[in-house]
């Protein structure tokens, strides 16, 4: 016989102008899920058509998919642990994409700024660094690397689970506040073993982020050479 439980939602109409849901907010939700839970199996039906979301391989088959043709790493970075009663499970890797990219989870629900994200950056803009300056790829009086240099290409899948987070909102999708014990944990530790361990791979990381410092002292030297000319051109009229 089957068990478990049964939900049914109704959208009130006095928030909901029509009964028509998202189908593809609801596609990439199931698709990302399947991968956060390799062992569950999602079974959408929606007006006679039935998808199937299932990852076995979890978030390192979701990054397999959406990585291809354009990753960077030979090597992907991948950890799922436990400390106590939170977990992180993540996957990083690098794409030839010049924007940053992080689908952050925190207990399976989707999240697109906060404090987990804020401490992420710390601590994975601090392994860079140290790695850099350790084997010589920025020497120790260079400056360190920014995040905005650092982040160009990175591709971040993770979910953590804990029960310190601190919302902003009822729909939960901005974190106030949260327990970095785990993060520091995995990207101060586990991550920066990994760079060590993976030599090309780290060496792409900082090779990027050079690059695109470069590329932004040239732009600023440009925009400050046009202001300069136009003060000239003011002076002469």
């Amino acid at each position: 016989h089957a068990s478990g439980t049964k939900v049914t939602w109704h959208p009130d109409p006095q928030f909901f102008a029509e009964n028509v849901p998202d189908v593809n907010a609801l596609k990439n939700h199931f698709d990302v899920i399947a991968a956060l839970c390799p062992n569950l199996k999602i079974i959408f039906n929606y007006n006679g058509e039935e998808i199937v979301y299932s990852e076995p391989g979890g978030i390192n088959s979701y990054v397999d998919r959406k990585a291809k043709g354009k990753e960077l790493f030979s090597n992907r970075f991948v950890v799922d642990r436990a400390i106590g009663k939170d977990a992180l499970n993540i996957c990083l890797t690098y794409t030839s994409d010049y924007s940053e990219s992080i689908e952050a989870y925190v207990n399976l629900g989707h999240t697109d700024s906060g404090a987990h994200i804020g401490a992420f950056h710390s601590a994975f803009s601090s392994a860079v660094n140290k790695y850099a300056k350790d084997v010589g790829l920025l020497k120790k009086s260079d400056k360190s690397l920014s995040n905005t240099e650092i982040s160009e290409g990175l591709y971040v899948v993770c979910n953590i689970t804990t029960t310190s987070a601190k919302y902003d909102a009822q729909n939960k999708s901005r974190i106030d506040d949260i327990d970095s014990k785990i993060i520091n944990s995995v990207v101060g530790g586990d991550f920066a073993t990994w760079l060590m361990n993976n030599p090309a791979d780290a060496k792409i990381i900082v090779e990027r982020a050079l690059q695109a410092r470069k590329v932004r002292e040239a732009a600023k030297k440009a925009t400050e050479k046009i202001r300069d000319a136009g003060k000239v051109n003011k002076k002469s009229i």
